[in-house]
Parts: C-alpha cells; structure tokens; sequence
C-alpha cells in the first residue's frame, strides 16, 4: 500500500514538474486575460499576463503594470458635455535616454486599459466605452536638454440594442505641468459619408510614430494653447460600434518626471421613434 502511494505521490510530482505554468495560467485574472487579448487584436502587442494586475478602488477597477505604481485613477467629474472621468498618469524617463543613438520610432511603454464605462437606465446597461492608453519616448540625440515625449488613446463604444444609441464618445489628455507643443493629431474636425480608415501621425526631429482607426460621421477635434487635446466621435449609432483616437507628442525640460491626465467622455440614450425613424430623437440618460 505505501508503494502505490509513494508511486502516486511521485506521478503528481512529476506532472507538476512537467507543467509548471499550469497552475498559474489557472489563476490569472480573466479581465486580464481580456485586457491582453484586446490589445493584441487592435496593435498586434504581445504582452505578458503576469506583468499586470488588477487595480479596484470606490470608482471602480482599472489594469496596470504591477511595476506602474505611479497609475492610479485620479478624480471623476461632470461636465456639460457628458460625463468625463479622469485618470492621472506619469511618466519615468532616463536622463541619458536618446544621447547616443538616432531613435526612428518611439520606445513605447505598455499600454494601460481602464474599466469599461457603461451608461445604465433603469438598472440596465445600455451602451459601454473602453478606453486605453500608452507612453512613447520620443527622445533623440540632436536634444539632450529635453524629454521628448508621445502619448496615445484610442476607445470604441457600442449601445446593446436597437432602441439605445451612442451620441458621443472621446478621449483626450492635458497636462498640468510646462510643457511644450512638438505634434499632434488628427489636425482637424473630420466630417464623413461613410466610415473610413484615418491614419494619426506626430514627428518629432528624425522620430516618428504613426496608427490608424476607424472613423465614422463626424470626429470632433479640440486642442488647447496648452498640452491639452481631445478627439470625439459624435452620431447617432445604435448596436455598432464607433472608434475615436488621438496621438500627442510634446516635450519638456530634463529631468522631471512627466504627468498628465487623460479622460474620456461618453453620451448615450434611450431612441425615440417619430413616424417611419425609429430613432428620429435620443432622450439622454
């Protein structure tokens, strides 16, 4: 009886030996599994599980490099325009970046993904809004006494029926700090007959980085004297998706740290029918 179970015992051994990430795939979180999967289809980047973690506080949940303690959700408010939540970010980059090579494209950090946004009426979910983010150093050797930097958001919302629509979803940034304009994009109000692909560009010296979406009716463009920026889809959209997305670079004086805060913005509603229009009118929620 002790052989067949020291035979057991060693057969469990060996399977776990053999399978070492078995049990750790098991655990991984399934909103990061989806976070990793989204990002993979949209930019084509492979990103590792186990370098993220879920983050939950009184606003609700957002994913984020364990090692980017300095991520955190910052305050939510309203304004006339929707309701904008805001998130805080910054940025660590090394003093002796870009001083001894000519860089082509930006080193990107990984991207970050807040929790999905959802307008509700009557205790049901009628329209959501995912939105993520991502840092580039954009630093090269022709300017040693400043960070170059390049920023990134795109989003996608979506009613869940026919009788909902989607009026407006955006994201932006703005930074509190004195910085300068280097680029940005997309340069102007965009209106169009049908959807499209747009491709988003910024240059910096001999650095460039570049990314398309898919525009539909009208893209709403905002940029302020300062670093501020905000690009937003606006329609009428009922269980289709919509995109929006904007690409921001700047720069500042070495060697600070770089913060900024990004947001989105986001209406929906309930449709309301006049004659053969099913949805003439969106009452808003």
């Amino acid at each position: 009886m002790k052989r067949r179970f020291g035979a057991l015992l060693a057969l469990v051994v060996l399977l776990l030996v053999s399978f070492p990430g078995m049990s750790v795939a098991e655990n991984i979180d399934p909103r990061i599994r989806d976070f990793v999967e989204r990002v993979h289809n949209k930019w084509g980047l492979d990103l590792n599980p186990m370098d993220y973690v879920v983050l939950e506080d009184s606003r609700g949940t957002s994913i984020t490099e364990k090692s980017s303690s300095s991520l955190q959700v910052r305050e939510t408010a309203a304004s006339s325009g929707g309701e904008v939540i805001e998130y805080q970010s910054s940025l660590e980059i090394s003093d002796k970046s870009g001083e001894h090579a000519i860089a082509q494209e930006p080193v990107w950090k990984a991207p970050r993904c807040d929790a999905r946004a959802l307008k509700t009426w009557e205790g049901l979910h009628i329209a959501w809004l995912d939105f993520c983010t991502q840092w580039g150093n954009m630093d090269y050797a022709g300017d040693p006494l400043n960070h170059h930097v390049v920023f990134r958001g795109w989003l996608t919302c979506r009613s869940t029926q026919n009788f909902y629509a989607v009026t407006a979803c955006g994201g932006g940034m703005h930074r509190a700090g004195p910085s300068v304009w280097n680029d940005w994009s997309p340069k102007s109000d965009l209106d169009l007959p049908t959807c499209r692909s747009e491709t988003l560009s910024v240059t910096v010296g001999p650095v460039s980085a570049s990314t398309s979406y898919n525009a539909c009716e009208r893209q709403d463009m905002e940029k302020g004297e300062k670093v501020e920026f905000m690009n937003t889809w606006r329609g009428k959209a009922r269980a289709s998706d919509r995109e929006s997305a904007f690409m921001v670079a700047f720069h500042q004086p070495k060697p600070n740290s770089i913060s900024l805060y990004s947001r989105t913005t986001f209406e929906a509603g309930i449709c309301r029918a006049i004659g053969l229009d099913p949805c003439a009118d969106v009452t808003p929620v």
